[in-house]
């Protein structure tokens, strides 16, 4: 595993299949439901409430309720990471990073290859040294 420093701050969001409980995963990353994002229920209720002549009280619930997913589905779109960018800079990290990506597992097969990671008996004649520098350069 990698030890650098993640680009950015922000937790992955999560989507949870509806079976699953919020409590199951760590409390680092932003989780949610499909449903979260699923307001026609609540607008239902309310004009069925309105349309079945309810008092007032229970409306003004029925319309906080719906105002306080809304809110919370605006804080989960305000976490998510990458928002603050534009798809087109989404992309170019991805580039970048999978470039790094590729680079690092060109590395790893390269290291893995050498004398104390496989399993011949022979060791070389002669052994060579690459540098950071080197590899750069190739």
């Amino acid at each position: 595993m990698s030890t650098s420093i993640p680009s950015s701050t922000r937790a992955s969001p999560t989507l949870l299949s509806d079976a699953k409980d919020k409590s199951t995963t760590d409390g680092g990353s932003t989780v949610f439901h499909k449903n979260d994002f699923a307001f026609m229920h609540d607008f239902h209720r309310i004009v069925e409430l309105m349309l079945d002549g309810a008092n007032q009280e229970e409306i003004g619930k029925a319309v906080a309720q719906m105002d306080e997913r809304f809110d919370n589905a605006r804080r989960i779109l305000q976490e998510l990471p990458g928002l603050q960018y534009v798809e087109e800079e989404q992309d170019a990290i991805l580039k970048c990073e999978t470039a790094v990506l590729d680079t690092k597992k060109q590395q790893l097969q390269k290291y893995m290859g050498l004398a104390p990671f496989t399993n011949d008996k022979q060791q070389p004649s002669t052994t060579t040294t690459t540098t950071l520098e080197d590899e750069k350069n190739e």
